[in-house]
């Protein structure tokens, strides 16, 4: 193989490696230095982050005795162990897939075994972020079980070869296979978003879950050792002739062989092929559906769907703003847990979840509809030169984005609450609020657009920090938070001061106010959509 082909297979291949909203901040700042190679400010960056990292880690390994901590060590290899193979599976999908450059390599004077050395590098760099974890933590283990530098240092890289092979070959097989499934091929788009969304969300979990103040951590620590197939990597740091240790050891490397026998004899002999059925089946998809007609109603469900199979709207405006209160809810649910079962809530505290109910909405809604709008691009203009009613296209996609974001909130919400025990009608009165303040918080959003509207943006996060966006953001959601739990205190106590009949009463009135505040701002932004399109305002 060639050093100088594999070489520059990998300096074209990192931009596929990192966040998009990453790149583009690295493009902006390629702006103010043209000359400069992108390829090389990436892999700059990388090595950077990666020796931040190293210091972070060892640091902590300096300080933790992990020899005296099995649990921990298995729990902390574990955690990495499955940050890396998520990772990796969304890099060697977007290098190996969304790249869409194996048809260019066909026609090169360039081998297999080159493509797959350059595009696997390219992998590595970005996965060293959780690998380099692992090696510090193999070697200190051993360092700090006493054995002597000549054994700690090889079986610390034994450990950590072993667990690196098993983690890269679990990724390329569960990538390939994923791709060869008729499912994926129909919805590649849509496991693109998923893969990248699932994977920023629990890299963000296994995080948290280090931290011994985090509920995860515990609930970790509750359930026993479950790390158990990490376990033979500590065994052998306490005892390098222990028969257990390198049994456990031995279960890996029948592992890495029926992966490795796996890969050389089912994948790398069609590897091309599968990757270039996955684009053409794309292509296909595409004209099948093109002579179809649809209704005005089914077209905005499909258009309005499409926007959303870009990976960082679904990442950052859905499911990251939406997670945020469900995590922090769950936190002090499980702390909180048996204190919250103690209160007996029943029907006359219903103020107090609706108080719950539209902070909920706060924290949780109005991103998707902030660049609902933006969204189209040039679209927009195009579809206003049409024999469309704007009013009408609008209030489709109004209706369109507030249900889509609202979604996840209403499931998570009637979860959380039906694991604190909470009362049907308690949980009816939470989400019936938070539909209802959500509806607001999207309109204001959705207005908001509409005048900040931005249809040439470059890169998706333009449109979060127009206006002062995410400053404002968070400045919303810490007050939201404030005033909701100083609020849902006090409607606790008032509720509880009264007797229950003059508290439901109550609380049927907050109801009735409730609807008549949403319905006449609704009715307000309607009109003020009417007079844009319908009094000759195109």
């Amino acid at each position: 193989m060639r050093r100088k082909i594999i070489a520059e297979i990998i300096r074209l291949n990192l931009l596929y490696s990192i966040d998009p909203v990453a790149l583009g901040s690295i493009r902006e700042r390629h702006k103010e230095n043209p000359e400069s190679s992108i390829s090389l400010r990436i892999l700059r960056t990388q090595l950077l982050i990666n020796a931040l990292y190293v210091g972070i880690f060892a640091l902590m390994a300096t300080i933790t005795d992990f020899s005296k901590q099995p649990n921990t060590f298995s729990q902390f290899i574990g955690i990495f162990f499955i940050m890396t193979f998520l990772q990796g599976v969304l890099a060697t999908f977007n290098v190996f897939y969304e790249s869409k450059d194996m048809q260019s390599y066909r026609h090169l004077p360039v081998t297999t075994a080159e493509v797959i050395v350059g595009k696997s590098f390219t992998v590595l760099t970005a996965v060293m972020d959780f690998v380099a974890p692992m090696f510090v933590f193999c070697i200190f283990v051993q360092l700090k079980s006493e054995n002597p530098v000549r054994i700690a240092i090889p079986l610390g890289i034994l450990s950590f070869v072993t667990m690196f092979l098993a983690v890269s070959c679990l990724v390329f097989v569960s990538v390939n296979t994923l791709t060869k499934t008729g499912f994926f091929r129909k919805h590649k788009r849509f496991f693109s978003a998923l893969i990248t969304t699932v994977t920023t969300v629990i890299l963000s979990l296994g995080f948290l879950a280090m931290n011994p103040n985090f509920f995860f951590y515990k609930l970790l620590n509750r359930s026993g050792n479950i790390f158990v197939p990490f376990s033979p990597f500590f065994e052998l740091s306490k005892d390098p002739a222990s028969p257990g240790a390198w049994r456990g050891i031995g279960f890996w490397a029948a592992f890495i062989a029926v992966c490795a026998v796996i890969i050389y004899k089912l994948i790398l002999p069609r590897f091309y092929e599968n990757i270039l059925l996955v684009e053409q089946n794309a292509v296909g998809k595409k004209k099948k559906k093109a002579g179809k007609s649809k209704s005005f109603g089914a077209y905005m469900l499909t258009y309005n769907a499409g926007l959303l199979e870009d990976t960082t709207v679904l990442s950052q405006f859905i499911l990251m703003p939406q997670l945020i209160m469900p995590i922090s809810m769950t936190i002090v649910t499980y702390n909180f847990q048996d204190g919250l079962r103690d209160l007996h809530m029943d029907a006359r505290y219903g103020i107090v979840m609706f108080v719950i109910g539209a902070l909920y909405a706060f924290v949780t809604s109005g991103m998707l509809n902030s660049i609902a709008i933006s969204l189209d691009r040039e679209n927009y203009n195009f579809i206003k030169t049409l024999p469309v009613d704007m009013y009408k296209y609008l209030m489709y996609k109004f209706w369109f984005f507030y249900w889509i974001q609202n979604l996840l909130p209403v499931m998570t919400l009637t979860a959380l609450l039906l694991w604190s025990d909470m009362p049907v009608s308690l949980i009816f009165a939470a989400i019936f609020s938070l539909l209802l303040t959500s509806l607001g918080v999207c309109h204001v959003y959705f207005k908001r657009d509409y005048k900040l509207l931005d249809l040439g943006w470059q890169n998706i996060m333009q449109l979060a920090n127009r206006g002062g966006g995410n400053i404002t953001r968070m400045f919303t959601w810490f007050g939201a938070l404030l005033a909701g739990s100083g609020l849902a205190a006090l409607a606790y106590y008032v509720s509880k001061a009264m007797s229950k009949e003059n508290a439901m009463i109550s609380t049927v009135c907050l109801a009735v106010v409730m609807i008549l505040f949403s319905w006449s701002h609704h009715r307000s932004c309607t009109r003020f959509w009417k007079r844009e399109f319908r009094s000759g305002k195109r």
